[in-house]
């Protein structure tokens, strides 16, 4: 158990000093569900190691004092959450949070006691990918009553992003009394789901886009669809008879071919062999013995 001394010097740090070393601040991206690591290079005393992770004046993350790992000031949500490298690596003070959430996002400081008690500042960031995104055509929609609304939906996604719709190339203009967005907050993950429904009326081979930002990652997501409309409602079925009769007719015609090539190849075989087989043999003694019969015949 850590001696007086130490919670004495634990307390220290939670107060505001004027030997305290600042350095500059460092930027973290992570990301929710992974694993992710918060540098901190640091110049240890060999002989008293004390080394602090907090939030604030207040809120211990982890530390390790005097050679030892001591979680009794650690705020609930990081237990069995963190790992500290410092006992396998002299030198590396950097801290490593496993199955990051939304709720991680702060400004980190780590402490550290070198010739003066010194600490360094990361801000964690975090960030997730929206699925990508699934636009609906008014005859896939659940929308009632609304021929030609169409939806965009993408889910999983931190921060909250924004949907765009995009028609030709061409952002849209748009007002509230024709689209209508909803977003949701998931608590068990902390992502976001978004949705956005859009009112217009397209005209034929016209292309509509719905495109998902993600600012924090700069990524954008898009799904596109084109509505080949036509004003009698169905499309004219002539187009596509001609290579529907071909598919159809094709494998008949070489089929019967085969069959007819078959049978002529028999035939001839046929006639071939019948002809092949012909004996003419037998004429020689026919013609013998009606020689024998004329000659004895009385004259």
């Amino acid at each position: 158990m850590p001696g007086a001394g130490n919670s004495v010097w634990i307390a220290f740090l939670l107060l505001p000093s004027i030997f305290l070393y600042a350095g500059a601040e460092t930027k973290i991206l992570g990301f929710i569900g992974e694993d992710v690591i918060l540098p901190c290079a640091c110049k240890l005393n060999k002989h008293n190691i004390y080394l602090v992770w907090q939030i604030g004046e207040s809120s211990v993350v982890d530390a390790f004092i005097n050679g030892r790992p001591y979680t009794e000031n650690q705020k609930l949500e990081f237990q069995n959450r963190t790992r500290l490298f410092v006992a396998e690596q002299m030198g590396n003070c950097s801290l490593q949070l496993s199955s990051v959430s939304a709720a991680d996002e702060h400004t980190y400081t780590c402490y550290y006691e070198g010739t003066v008690i010194e600490q360094v500042v990361v801000s964690l960031e975090v960030a997730a990918h929206y699925s990508n995104p699934v636009l609906l055509s008014p005859n896939e929609s659940a929308v009632a009553d609304a021929p030609e609304s169409y939806s965009c939906i993408a889910t999983g996604g931190y921060p909250k992003g924004r949907i765009h719709w995009i028609l030709n190339n061409s952002s849209l203009a748009y007002s509230r009394d024709n689209r209508r967005d909803v977003d949701s907050w998931d608590n068990a993950t902390g992502t976001y789901s978004l949705s956005s429904t859009l009112n217009i009326s397209l005209s034929r081979t016209d292309v509509l886009t719905c495109m998902v930002e993600n600012s924090r990652l700069q990524v954008n997501i898009s799904a596109s669809k084109t509505f080949s409309r036509t004003d009698g409602g169905s499309p004219d079925s002539s187009a596509d008879a001609p290579p529907a009769l071909r598919i159809v007719i094709l494998p008949a015609v070489v089929c019967c071919g085969f069959i007819l090539g078959a049978i002529l190849i028999c035939l001839l075989m046929r006639k071939f062999n019948m002809f092949k087989t012909r004996d003419p043999s037998p004429a020689t003694p026919a013609i013998g013995a009606e020689r024998q019969r004329l000659n004895e015949e009385p004259v």
